[in-house]
């Protein structure tokens, strides 16, 4: 549905006032990357156009500072009803109440704030301390202090660990539903699902609910790394101070009823811990509950296996009246083609989870056979070494992408610089002598003197063209963890009805174009917007800018960081001239790791940090000059 009427009654001054809105739904951005394909596209912007994104016209226009660093994807909702009210939550005699567009932002230091996405109002409409409305006393999470003492700027979260994984939004219930690590008084570590309302930041549904779990698991845990455990009979309990909910939370309507689907990994340092997909919903008694057997365990007979996916959310798809869950999974035990013992351990997989829509609602379970998961032949030398199958996101590729007979296709990154494309029908199991995907492309970059590289990011998808001349791309940037390496672009394939990937004549995977810029880590995850008609579509994406990287012959990523960039290319070739780049805007601002942009009606939106101690983030939000609370460009 595109645009839809929605009413509200308001008690104002002792009248009675019926407010009659249209909305924009198709605006709207409700989940990590746009939709749960996770194509990273907003396809309804019809403001910001390959004509107009130019530094004379387009700029940074406002700001907003927030507590805590931003590692989830703002979300934004077209013309919600705001409670205009400073009290969390509003007092009953709050009858002040009016539509706006609403800039949802969510940080490391457990707070939810509800800002004006036009910039028209200096502060937020409301704001929540999560950890404080989960816990009396309670805080975030010290990284170091609580969860493991080798915590530092390099760990996958430091310092501060609140809200991970960006939030999902339900408009049919008024909810955003968000996950959070939270402290309490006695340095005890947990984590809580709330619904939040909409309009005025109060919890709902009987929220915020603590994150509990258990799993069957054996008697006898693993006796190391990549093992597998003994006998029968025993549990795997989630524990809190181990499990870090790290991608975007997914929301499913499963016959009926809307379930959230949690994801987590674990800390750096929890090697013995899982990876872990769990569901929850409003029951009959509109209480916010855990769905029964909605748990699964990617790995509990054995170790690692957790979903990390860099922040990306978990992708899903309902087709033929069936719903289906994919996840791919890090370093970790393989056990499944064992002849004895336990054989439901899928570390270094691809998993696809059907989710129950007749019996147990929303319960999850992973069929057997080789069409329900995919594992690369070197699995056995992965684990262990850090060279995770699960690195990048999933995304899945539109209906019209085929190979052969290969109709419903998927495509992920990973930590040794592959690109693989499997078939959601079959996804051909585990091949200890040869991969039975249907593609995988190699696409290292030849380096002097060069180290590990591969993906901690995920892709944007983007189409244009007219039948039967359609182009399809799919855009990606490879990164290199020794940072004298010289850094990588983000580069751009088309795909074919052979491939998709195009390929070199040795196999290799061969990009049509690449940006002129070179990104270093942490590269950016990009995103596209474009019209509703596939047209003026921009590429966007955030460098991490960095005083070696500065051009020359020889550059590089061991210098120190010059701050946060964000680029425009147009997205039909992204070597031609950059639209845009913001130069020396964000000077003071470093960019956050794997967050993509967010556009929403002719504005881009980016989480940026100053400092760690505290940790004082910013919203930093550009958009056509004129477009800004001061009508022109900062």
């Amino acid at each position: 549905m595109r645009n839809s009427t929605r009413h509200l009654s308001v008690l104002a001054a002792g009248l009675f006032i019926v407010i009659i809105v249209a909305t924009s739904s198709a605006q709207n951005v409700l989940t990590r990357q746009n939709d749960i394909g996770r194509t990273g596209r907003q396809l309804n912007e019809n403001i910001l156009t390959t004509g107009n994104v130019n530094t004379a016209t387009f700029g940074k226009v406002f700001t907003y500072a927030v507590t805590g660093q931003i590692y989830a994807q703002p979300l934004a909702v077209s013309q919600e009803f705001i409670t205009a009210c400073n009290q969390i939550p509003p007092p009953t005699h709050c009858n002040i109440i009016f539509p706006a567009d609403v800039i949802y932002v969510a940080t490391e230091d457990d707070w939810l704030y509800a800002f004006d996405a036009t910039g028209a109002a200096s502060s937020a409409f409301w704001s929540v301390n999560l950890a404080a409305t989960a816990v009396s006393g309670g805080t975030f999470v010290n990284c170091q202090m609580q969860i493991y003492s080798g915590c530092n700027s390099g760990s996958a979260l430091y310092p501060d660990i609140g809200v991970t994984g960006t939030p999902v939004i339900d408009t049919s219930s008024n909810t955003i539903y968000v996950a959070s690590a939270v402290s309490d008084s006695n340095q005890a570590v947990s984590t809580w699902l709330h619904a939040i309302d909409l309009g005025n930041g109060s919890e709902k549904f009987g929220g915020p609910i603590k994150i509990v779990a258990s799993y069957p698991g054996p008697q006898n845990p693993p006796a190391g790394q990549c093992q597998t455990g003994t006998g029968t009979g025993g549990t795997v309990n989630f524990t809190a101070s181990r499990q870090l909910q790290r991608p975007g939370l997914l929301l499913l309507n499963v016959n009926g009823t809307n379930i959230v689907y949690i994801g987590f990994s674990m800390y750096d340092g929890a090697t013995h811990s899982n990876g872990w997909v769990l569901g929850y919903a409003v029951n009959g008694s509109q209480q916010l509950a855990q769905v029964t057997g909605a748990v699964f365990n990617t790995a509990p007979f054995g170790t690692g296996g957790g979903i990390w996916e860099a922040g990306e959310g978990l992708a899903a798809e309902t087709r033929n009246g069936n719903t289906y869950i994919y996840v791919p999974t890090a370093d970790g035990t393989f056990d499944v083609t064992n002849t004895t013992g336990a054989t439901v351990d899928y570390g270094d997989s691809l998993l696809k989870l059907t989710v129950n829509s007749t019996n147990s609602i929303g319960a999850l379970s992973i069929a057997s056979g080789s069409t329900a998961y995919f594992t690369p032949s070197d699995q056995s030398t992965r684990c262990g070494h850090d060279t995770d199958f699960g690195s990048g996101g999933v995304m899945l590729l539109p209906s019209d992408v085929t190979v052969g007979t290969h109709l419903n296709l998927m495509i992920n990154a990973e930590k040794l610089g592959y690109l693989w494309v499997t078939d959601r029908d079959n996804l051909s199991g585990y091949n200890p002598t040869g991969d039975l995907m249907v593609q995988k492309a190699n696409t290292k970059l030849t380096r002097t003197g060069n180290g590990q590289q591969g993906y901690w990011s995920s892709p944007a998808y983007y189409e244009w063209g007219t039948s039967p001349n359609i182009t399809k791309e799919v855009f990606f940037t490879i990164t290199f963890l020794d940072r004298s390496v010289a850094p990588g672009p983000l580069n751009q394939y088309n795909l074919t009805p052979t491939g998709p990937i195009p390929v070199d004549t040795n196999g290799n995977g061969s990009p049509n174009y690449s940006t002129s810029t070179l990104f270093c880590t942490p590269v950016p995850t990009p995103s596209i917007s474009a019209t509703s008609s596939n047209t003026n579509g921009i590429l966007w994406a955030v460098e991490n800018s960095n005083s070696a990287n500065s051009g020359g012959s020889s550059p590089a990523c061991n210098g120190s960081s010059t701050g946060a960039v964000l680029h425009a290319y147009d997205a039909t070739k992204v070597n031609n001239l950059e639209l845009y780049n913001s130069g020396t805007k964000l000077s003071a601002n470093t960019p956050t790791k794997f967050l993509p942009p967010t556009v929403f009606k002719g504005r881009v939106y980016i989480g940026t940090y100053q400092t760690l101690s505290p940790t004082n983030g910013e919203l930093d939000v550009f958009g056509i000059c004129t477009s800004g609370p001061t009508g022109q460009c900062l």
